[in-house]
């Protein structure tokens, strides 16, 4: 009866880190859309079309969870050497 309660407790768990994980990775795609369109007038305005703002240009980046899962498989075995 423990394991089963365990378990489900496990199978409930996972769930809810997925779906953190999911909306995470959503958040983070809407933010990168907003702050690409507040920094639009900035573009085209003839005064600052040619400055940039590096962190602006960072931050308009939406993360790849596929290179970020690859970043930390990379860090966990070197860890573990």
């Amino acid at each position: 009866m423990i394991l089963i309660t365990q378990n489900r407790q496990d199978v409930t768990t996972e769930r809810n880190r997925q779906l953190d994980l999911q909306v995470s990775l959503l958040l983070d795609e809407k933010m990168s859309k907003l702050i690409t369109m507040v920094d639009e007038p900035r573009r085209v305005h003839p005064a600052l079309k040619e400055s940039t703002d590096p962190q602006i240009e960072a931050l308009k980046q939406t993360i790849d969870p596929h290179h970020s899962l690859e970043t930390l498989e990379q860090l966990l075995g070197e860890e573990q050497q």
